[in-house]
């Protein structure tokens, strides 16, 4: 693990660090400068606002498999790949939505053996390589980045114990899917990957819904918590979180990764990535005789209701508000379930965070958050303000 939370570094060009699909490398030669920005004419394409026609997925996905090949990027995309970016096709709605990226870094800028073209010496300088390339597309396309790129930690709560911790994390928003579809399809991109593939090693995207963007608070850099602080939160999260009062046995796993996350407090603000997997219905112990909410939503609320007084007198607050989640368009794990649901919690230092988690009101509210949700995972990534896709110049 490099860092449990680091410092954002601004890019200029964020915006487009954010595409990936698994093919990495190219044929050798110099990036392609025939490609052009202006829209494809398709016959029976949708209008603004509508949702792909299956002529336009059709030709999109084409375009796709026939420019990442193997003998181009010098790899073959699983064919998983291309269901699953022809699944998100076909199941446009039409409207906005904004790119979960998550991304591990290489060391070093990893280069196949036969590339003859222009070689980054550095990881960063890699990324800016494919990101120069991809830009036009992008921004012809009205893409734009919410957050930049942030620096992502190691997550504090997960049901996959074996996770690798992420580099980074960036939100891309788009205009419609048509804008994700033209930038894959395009000659600059399938031509620049092979230097995002030398720079990262992994990259997983999910869509989701495009949020709202709550008006943004300004945090101060704190005092790091002390060991005592620490080791009091902690008792306290512990003894109020038994299986008599909230329905689940304490996590020791989850347990130690918070801890480690507050012993490393550098005393900074910081963003929460919330993944949430849904249950279909209700879910309470059978012991349980308080209040029951008759629906998953319903369970929810209970929760945040409780929750909020605390989070609120701590100056935490959803920067986004609740996302609906669809499954992931690129990811190295075949096995991963979709999400249902993303949201992301700005936070002003970690004590905010443990405050809450060491509350009698979560304590008491939990069992409803337990009832809606079958699995949920937090990571930490560096603090960033939440740019509008709609500002003016």
């Amino acid at each position: 693990m490099k860092h449990v939370l680091r410092r954002g570094l601004p890019l200029c060009a964020a915006a487009i660090l954010a595409v990936s699909l698994a093919g990495c490398a190219s044929d050798g030669a110099k990036l392609s400068s025939t490609g052009s920005n202006a829209p494809e004419v398709i016959a029976g394409a949708s209008l603004p606002g509508e949702p792909l026609t299956q002529a336009e997925v059709d030709h999109y996905l084409a375009k796709i498999e026939q420019n990442l090949t193997e003998e181009r990027t010098g790899r073959a995309p699983e064919p998983s790949s291309f269901e699953r970016i022809r699944a998100f096709a076909e199941a446009d709605d039409g409207k906005a939505f904004y790119m979960i990226n998550l991304v591990r870094e290489n060391d070093t800028p990893q280069y196949p053996d036969w590339w003859m073209g222009q070689r980054a010496e550095t990881v960063l300088e890699a990324k800016k390589l494919y990101s120069a390339a991809c830009a036009p597309k992008m921004a012809a396309a009205g893409s734009s980045s919410l957050t930049g790129v942030t620096l992502a930690g190691d997550a504090v709560l997960t049901d996959d114990e074996d996770m690798e911790p992420w580099d980074q994390f960036y939100l891309i928003s788009y205009p419609n899917r048509k804008a994700f579809l033209q930038l894959l399809a395009s000659d600059e991109y399938a031509d620049a990957v092979i230097h995002k593939y030398a720079g990262d090693k992994d990259t997983q995207l999910i869509p989701v819904s495009a949020g709202t963007i709550a008006a943004q608070k300004e945090f101060a850099e704190g005092t790091p918590l002390t060991q005592e602080q620490v080791d009091d939160y902690m008792a306290r999260y512990q003894a109020n979180l038994t299986l008599e009062r909230t329905g689940h046995p304490t996590n020791e796993a989850t347990v130690e990764r918070i801890r480690t996350f507050l012993e490393t407090d550098d005393g900074k603000p910081f963003l929460m990535i919330n993944l949430v997997r849904e249950h279909d219905a209700v879910t309470y112990p059978d012991w349980w005789t308080g209040q029951r909410a008759e629906t998953v939503l319903k369970a929810k609320m209970l929760y945040s209701a409780a929750c909020g007084p605390t989070m609120a007198e701590a100056g935490s607050y959803s920067t986004l508000g609740v996302m609906t989640a669809h499954d992931a368009v690129v990811t190295d794990d075949d096995s991963l379930e979709p999400w249902d649901q993303f949201y992301l919690i700005a936070y002003p230092n970690r004590e905010a965070f443990i405050k809450l988690l060491a509350s009698d009101p979560y304590a008491d509210a939990i069992v409803h958050k337990y009832a809606g949700d079958k699995d949920t995972q937090l990571i930490p990534v560096s603090y960033a303000q939440i740019a509008s896709p709609y500002a003016q110049a």
